[in-house]
């Protein structure tokens, strides 16, 4: 009987009161859409639950004569408690926590508890939320209209505009904003709690990526609203890994792109090279200075989306290479804090450099 399994009995199956409950109904002849309104759930979970219901009687009977297995998912135990008390802690102090930040944490105590062949998989992960009874929930890429006949257009194009370049000297650059203290905006939580979180300060700082066809990377261009801060003490911002400049919303403007440009023409001029830049019609790209080794190249409007090669999937690769490692950061910091903008505040203008220069160089 699937009433019969208990929640400590082993990891390949666990079901909670309401998924038994819900059996028991099913096996009595209740449709899937009366328990989807008896559950206050969809007829998709349902559905699912019910479907693996055979495949999870099957699993049991396995587990019932393998008492080897039964013996390592013992020393699983220990570390499913120690996630799950770390889980209600930080819950508990409304920070929000993902999922990826549960099987981190899980892998982290395995090690440090000395249990080998630990894996925090995604179907762990489905093993542990379902067992604590834990959902998903939010606390409280661009989809530009994209003419086809002008991206054909500018594609046909493309080779006589690129005419009397190689590789190296193709250029393209990209903006980027990115909120590098967020922390996740949404959190597992039992279902039995309260969905409450804590409001946090977006503190944005505005990225350009500049690369050539070739791979030739110039330092990333970082705007912030503070030209000097803390962590900045006893550096000179010329030698930093990146290009730094500021304003009042940490905004890309005008001025600060045509200084950039006016410096990359500049560096180019005394190294004999002349290149083509390829960016966006975007209007804080507007610029008056007379450029004799940059010839801008720019894209047709409401495009991007098409043909800026950056958004094709580096921004995207950068930014969740940025999020792991800022998860890492706060994890190591969770214990410490007491709530979400307390944690936040742990990430610091200098950290987040340092992981734009690791992203960047790697």
């Amino acid at each position: 009987m699937v009433s019969d399994l208990s929640c400590n009995d082993v990891e390949g199956v666990f079901l909670n009161l309401e998924q038994r409950k819900m059996l028991r109904q099913y096996d009595n002849g209740k449709s899937a859409r009366k328990l989807a309104e008896l559950f206050y759930c969809g007829r998709t979970q349902i559905n699912k639950i019910i479907k693996e219901k055979d495949l999870n009687l099957k699993e049991y009977e396995d587990y019932k004569f393998r008492g080897v297995k039964r013996m390592r998912h013992g020393k699983y135990v220990i570390i499913n408690e120690a996630v799950s008390e770390w889980f209600k802690t930080v819950r508990a102090k409304t920070i929000p926590v993902s999922g990826a930040m549960i099987q981190y944490k899980a892998k982290e105590l395995a090690d440090a508890l000395g249990i080998e062949n630990f894996s925090s998989s995604n179907g762990w992960m489905d093993r542990f939320r379902i067992r604590n009874n834990i959902t998903f929930r939010s606390l409280c890429g661009e989809a530009a209209d994209v003419d086809p006949s002008l991206c054909e257009d500018w594609q046909k194009r493309l080779p006589l505009l690129l005419a009397g370049y190689d590789d190296e000297d193709i250029f393209e650059i990209d903006e980027t904003a990115l909120f590098f203290r967020a922390l996740p905006n949404k959190s597992m939580i039992q279902k039995s709690k309260e969905a409450r979180g804590e409001k946090i300060p977006k503190e944005g700082l505005t990225i350009s990526f500049c690369v050539s066809a070739a791979r030739e990377k110039e330092k990333p261009l970082v705007i912030w609203r503070c030209q000097k801060r803390r962590c900045f003490k006893g550096k000179d911002l010329n030698r930093l890994a990146v290009s730094w400049y500021a304003n009042k919303k940490a905004w890309m403007a005008s001025s600060i792109f045509e200084e950039w440009l006016v410096n990359l023409d500049k560096k180019l001029r005394n190294r004999a090279r002349k290149v083509l830049l390829v960016l966006d019609n975007a209007t804080c790209h507007a610029h008056g200075a007379e450029l004799k080794n940059v010839k801008l190249l720019i894209l047709p409007p409401n495009t991007t989306s098409k043909l800026q090669l950056l958004d094709h999937g580096v921004l995207k690769c950068y930014k969740m290479e940025y999020r792991q490692c800022a998860l890492r950061h706060v994890i190591e910091r969770m214990d410490g804090c007491e709530s979400p903008s307390e944690l936040s505040k742990k990430i610091s203008v200098g950290d987040a450099l340092d992981w734009i220069k690791t992203f960047w160089k790697n």
